[in-house]
């Protein structure tokens, strides 16, 4: 019981202590305890005759402290008749004025009197809230403005809020005056009120508004350049697009279409534009029955859309194809891509156009239109017409203009110096091909052969083929030994064979060779056997049965040849051609290429060290790209010195097909450095494939073979 009286007593001393403080603080702030002239009478209302005497004094002494601001006092009193805030201020700022630039102890007297810092600043709060309501009451923008005019000492966010009232009443009378250019103005003259986002959106809406009553192209152009952040911005840009594409739907003229798709090329409405421009160009420019007005549509400038072009090259090509007029057929070709399935009837229907009822056409086809038609087409015709009339230099002459610089036309023009070729006339040769020159511009092929034609030295110094007959049989792969004294070679076709090609021998030296007989020991009832290379004693023979390489040895005591030994039993391509080395220690093989430069049907050279032949692929060394090309390079040969390596290729330039070359090792420890290849030249090399090459021991006299009317041995004597 005592314990909730005791508590209901501090309550009520606490209410009343905040009672009094709360009468206090309010009395406080209606009267701060500064000792200013007249404070009671003017705190009091008893205003009577206090302004004389202040403006009395203070007409003496226009700075004194006090005096000011028992002014300010006054003049600001509520109940004073003459009550005038401005003036109230001006002596307020007057007092702060002299307050602040006052002696120390002039200033020591002032706050002994309560005039302070903290005094001045509670009262130009004071003041300023006294000015912002009475402005509030007149509600205009020019008592806002007089305000901030006058009032400028006040605190700031008396002053933020007197601007924002001011800004409000002004953009309001621009918002009710209705007119875009009154919500400009405003946001011309205050660039930097708080207002201005709301401000700049009405003036936004204000001015679509306006574009939307004129409803012109010209109006929303306005609009988009003048207020490109609106967010009317799309809505005009949309309008001005489809006002503009109607005006040009209306007139129905090319040039409006194509003028709407270039200026407003982001409009969704442009595509539509230049496909109805390329329409109507398309039909007052063709006239359906006439393919010729198709052809010159095809070939103008004026850009075209994919469609119009399709369809001006279909209907061109349906003519061509219904029709019998060739040069139609022609122009509709020469103007389909290459991926267009058009081509292929096309190019039929032109062929045989052309070509039925006579082949002799085919000259006038190909020198007319000859790069119009499948490559493929022009390589068979032509290599078919040249094959057939090999005596009608006029048909051979037209098909290497037609299709060159293809390789098909430089084989073509081969076959045309192949007489001269092969009786060493080089300059002829180089005659008969010159009309050629321009059609060849560019092939290194042509430039090649032109070069060995020129460089060919002169009929007396140039080597002269010279058969050898050893047996009546095709003979081939004559292997001389080192002594010179026996050629190995393999025969086919004889009575003492005892299956497909064997190995033979023969005695002899030069020109003279006798005693031609089988070599059983190295011969075989199966397959086809040929000799490689014989090893400077003599005693080892490396041979080629069916793709396979054999090795084998000579007994030196019976002096006969042991059983053939497989060599790269396991190697897992077949071998073209190969040569041993004359000490018997590596390998020269002919194979399909494998590095980055060779294609998959090419043959290269490759070096294998005998010893390492288990490792098969793994321990090839690549004679590298000096030698190799991505063409067939095959026949090697090593000489005695094991620096000079003849081989045929059809990849350095030849005088047809397949030629012999000769290069130099550069390094005795690397089998990837050469001399650049030197083509052996008229008399030896041919238009026909040489593909085999073995010196005498005294390097003068070269052993070969060719075909003829069978396939024979030929020799040459060097210079």
């Amino acid at each position: 019981m005592n314990n909730t009286l005791s508590y209901k007593r501090i309550t009520l001393l606490l209410t009343f202590l905040a009672l009094l403080g709360s009468s206090v603080a309010q009395e406080s702030a209606a009267d701060p305890e500064a000792r200013y002239p007249y404070r009671r009478e003017i705190s009091s209302g008893n205003f009577g005759k206090v302004a004389q005497k202040i403006e009395k004094k203070l007409a003496k002494e226009a700075d004194d402290v006090a005096y000011n601001y028992a002014a300010y006092r006054l003049w600001s009193a509520k109940g004073f008749a003459d009550r005038d805030l401005a003036l109230a201020y001006q002596h307020l700022a007057t007092a702060y004025h002299a307050y602040a630039h006052s002696a120390p102890r002039q200033i020591e007297r002032l706050e002994r009197d309560g005039f302070d810092g903290a005094l001045f600043s509670s009262d130009f709060r004071r003041i300023g809230l006294l000015a912002l309501a009475q402005a509030r009451a007149a509600a205009t923008p020019d008592v806002f403005s007089d305000l901030l005019a006058i009032f400028t000492n006040i605190p700031d966010d008396i002053i933020a809020s007197a601007t924002y009232s001011r800004d409000s009443l002004e953009l309001d009378i621009a918002r009710r005056a209705g007119r875009t250019q009154d919500i400009h103005a405003f946001i011309l003259l205050r660039p930097d009120s708080p207002l201005l986002p709301q401000a700049q959106a009405l003036r936004d809406s204000s001015a679509f508004a306006d574009a939307q009553q004129a409803h012109t192209t010209q109006a929303y152009e306005v609009f988009i350049n003048e207020f490109p952040s609106s967010a009317q911005y799309q809505r005009a840009k949309d309008s001005l697009y489809t006002i503009a594409f109607r005006q040009a739907e209306q007139a129905g003229a090319e040039h409006l279409y194509r003028a709407y798709a270039e200026r407003y090329p982001e409009s969704p409405l442009a595509a539509s534009a230049s496909w109805r421009a390329d329409s109507i160009l398309y039909h007052t420019s063709v006239n359906p029955a006439d393919w010729h007005s198709l052809v010159l549509y095809l070939d103008s400038p004026t850009p075209h859309t994919p469609y119009w072009h399709s369809f001006a090259l279909h209907s061109l090509a349906t003519i061509a194809l219904d029709g019998h007029d060739v040069e139609a057929v022609a122009q509709a070709l020469a103007h389909t891509p290459s991926s267009d399935s058009l081509r292929l009837p096309l190019a039929s229907r032109l062929r045989r156009d052309y070509l039925i009822p006579s082949i002799t056409n085919f000259h006038r086809l190909y020198g007319a239109y000859g790069r119009l038609l499948p490559s493929e087409w022009r390589t068979h015709d032509s290599l078919a017409l040249a094959l057939y009339n090999s005596y009608r230099f006029d048909i051979i002459d037209s098909c290497i203009h037609a299709i060159a610089p293809a390789h098909e036309a430089y084989i073509m023009l081969q076959q045309l110096i192949d007489h001269d070729i092969r009786y060493g006339r080089a300059a002829e040769a180089l005659k008969s091909i010159e009309p050629f020159r321009d059609d060849f511009v560019g092939s290194e092929e042509f430039s090649r052969l032109a070069g060995l034609l020129a460089d060919s030295p002169a009929a007396p110094t140039r080597p002269t083929a010279q058969p050898l007959k050893l047996l009546n049989a095709e003979c081939s792969h004559p292997v001389p030994s080192i002594d010179g004294k026996t050629l190995y070679f393999s025969a086919k076709g004889h009575s003492s064979n005892i299956g497909g090609g064997d190995i033979f021998s023969a005695r002899g030296k030069g020109k003279t060779w006798s005693s031609s007989h089988i070599e059983m020991d190295l011969s075989h009832t199966y397959g086809n056997e040929a000799p490689l290379s014989v090893t400077a004693d003599g005693n080892t023979m490396l041979t080629l049965q069916s793709g396979r390489l054999f090795i084998c040895r000579r007994d030196s005591a019976s002096r006969k040849w042991l059983p053939a030994e497989p060599l790269l039993a396991d190697f897992p391509m077949p071998i073209a051609d190969a040569c041993l080395t004359a000490d018997g220690r590596a390998l020269l093989l002919s194979i399909p290429g494998k590095e980055a430069y060779q294609t998959d049907t090419s043959l290269n050279l490759y070096v294998l060290v005998i010893g390492n032949e288990e490792l098969g692929m793994r321990n090839l060394i690549d004679l590298g790209p000096t030698v190799n090309t991505p063409f067939a390079d095959r026949a090697p040969y090593l000489a005695p010195d094991m620096k000079t390596l003849y081989f045929a290729s059809e990849g350095h330039g030849s005088l047809g097909q397949l030629d012999l070359f000769v290069v130099t090792r550069l390094s005795d420890d690397r089998w990837d450095l050469w001399s650049e290849p030197r083509n052996l030249g008229l008399g030896i090399n041919t238009v026909d494939n040489e593909t085999w090459i073995r010196l005498s021991p005294d390097g003068k006299t070269v052993f070969s073979h060719r075909r003829a009317r069978q396939v024979e041995i030929v020799t040459y004597q060097l210079p």
